[in-house]
């Protein structure tokens, strides 16, 4: 995956031709997702138009499993496109009693150390949910 870090192993829990979904190396809360494409993509629009659909349909899609696995009360999507990273949206779940707004966005993240939640990630999104 041209200019993005690899994902840890055993963090993917959705991949197809464009692009890939994993939990992020650093939480900001439980769930935190990156979906980044896989080739070099500087901007959204460098993309197709059905290459863009795909992706933004994925983010939606992602978004509600996240919000039904972890019974979230609200999942923030942010978009990043830093220079010679590729295009990539953050997915950052939020529940009930956590920061909110920009004190969880900026809070510094947690190490990830368990992997076990891209797994039930992974079943929900085959419709075992």
């Amino acid at each position: 995956m041209e200019g993005f870090p690899d994902p840890m192993e055993g963090t993917v829990f959705y991949e197809d031709h464009l692009i890939y979904a994993c939990l992020a190396f650093e939480s900001k809360s439980k769930g935190h997702t990156i979906i980044a494409c896989k080739n070099k993509t500087g901007d959204l629009s460098d993309l197709s138009i059905r290459d863009y659909y795909h992706l933004m349909f994925m983010v939606r899609y992602i978004r509600q499993v996240l919000k039904g696995v972890l019974r979230a009360e609200s999942v923030y999507i942010m978009y990043l496109n830093e220079g010679d990273i590729n295009v990539h949206f953050h997915l950052i779940p939020r529940t009930k009693g956590e920061e909110e707004g920009v004190a969880l966005l900026a809070k510094i993240g947690e190490k990830l150390k368990d992997v076990s939640l891209a797994g039930r990630l992974r079943f929900a999104l085959q419709g075992g949910w």
